[in-house]
């Protein structure tokens, strides 16, 4: 089998593609090529920022950005480092530039290990016409492409964070899936160059920096998400249902932040699903169109109820494959990918005062397998 998923590099990168303090926090960065789980309570910090570069064959590390711009516009900034296939160290770089009219520009690009670099002891990604650099207190992103360009500055209005199960294991040996948001909600500044026009802008987002050792087929049938980002309240949910070999467990968090700083979280969830939709795959994988989530921690509570509303995307990947690359891919997973707009209402219990909000947020789930 190791040998077959060598000669699919192809195959395997598009299945892997689917999943502060007031100062600085001083963390020892460990040797490059290892990875140091650190306790749940621990501050976010430059260990938690620099990509480890694990030489495991099924290493995978992504950090996103992703921004709603004052005034109309979004913004969308990834990078994808993985080992998959001959070869280490792979980078596939994506940005998105949506207008204030809603025109989309995007870009992407396809690097080797010797086209980039990584300084070993801070955040400095230069990748080509890319860059991502900085602390948790303040980062920088950078993208030239041909269609536009940005340089933006990202700032936390609410301190990173370590989810309470933001190192999930599993019972593969060794077997790991690490986040942590560089910051659930963060302000965000700059300039954006589109068709010879400069401008500078401003507006709200989240960071989320995560990395494994394993192909997410081998750890999970579905990943499970909802967000929702404004400068007022925001709320991200995340939940992992593992793969029959791992017993089919549930794992996850919630993280639910207020106008002043104030942030409830838990690991403690309970997710009633209902209204359910079958996906046109054979699989017939099972869609929730609405989702209760019930959290505590200590004396606070919080209560999310949200719906699938307008589907925005669908995507299953093994369609790019050719037929044969296809039929080999199929055994090791079948994965659909799903995105809706998500109309919600949630009540927060934050030391002893309710507060209520609501809006449209975002709603994802990657099925990989049945």
């Amino acid at each position: 089998m190791e040998k077959t998923r060598a000669r699919l590099p192809l195959i395997l990168l598009a299945v892997a593609c689917l999943a502060w303090p007031s100062a600085a926090v001083t963390q020892a960065l460990p040797p490059r090529g290892t990875f140091v789980p650190l306790r749940p309570d621990a501050p976010v910090g430059l260990a938690d920022l620099v990509p480890p570069l694990l030489e495991d064959e099924n290493y995978n590390d992504k950090y996103t950005f992703q921004y709603t711009l004052d005034g109309g516009g979004e913004v969308y900034f990834s990078v994808f480092i993985t080992n998959l296939g001959p070869g280490q160290g792979k980078v596939r770089l994506r940005s998105r530039v949506v207008q204030p009219d809603g025109t989309r520009l995007t870009d992407e690009a396809d690097l080797d290990r010797d086209e980039w670099k990584s300084a070993p002891d801070k955040l400095d990604l230069e990748l080509g016409r890319y860059r991502l650099a900085g602390t948790p207190e303040r980062l920088t992103l950078s993208v030239k492409a041909k269609a536009y360009s940005f340089e933006l500055e990202s700032v936390p209005d609410v301190e990173p964070w370590r989810p309470p199960q933001g190192t999930l294991q599993f019972k593969k040996k060794g077997a790991y899936f690490h986040t942590v948001y560089d910051t659930p909600r963060c302000l965000v500044t700059g300039t954006i160059t589109a068709n010879g026009q400069a401008r500078e802008v401003k507006g709200v987002g989240y960071g989320i920096h995560s990395h494994s050792n394993s192909g997410p087929y081998e750890l999970a049938t579905r990943w499970f998400s909802f967000r929702s980002v404004d400068r007022q309240w925001t709320a991200i949910l995340r939940q992992v249902l593992t793969s029959r070999d791992d017993g089919r467990r549930t794992l996850g968090w919630l993280v639910v932040a207020g106008p002043n700083g104030q942030r409830f979280s838990s690991k403690e969830l309970e997710l009633t699903l209902s209204d359910l939709r079958t996906d046109p795959h054979p699989n017939q994988y099972q869609v929730p169109g609405k989702v209760v989530v019930n959290a505590r921690s200590g004396d606070d509570q919080a209560f999310i109820l949200f719906k699938a509303g307008e589907q925005r995307s669908r995507n299953e990947p093994l369609k790019s494959l050719n037929a044969l690359a296809r039929m080999v891919a199929a055994r090791l997973t079948q994965p659909v990918e799903l995105e809706y707009a998500a109309p919600f209402v949630a009540k927060v219990r934050l030391n002893g005062t309710w507060h209520q909000f609501d809006g449209v947020g975002t709603y994802e789930l990657s099925f990989l397998n049945k």
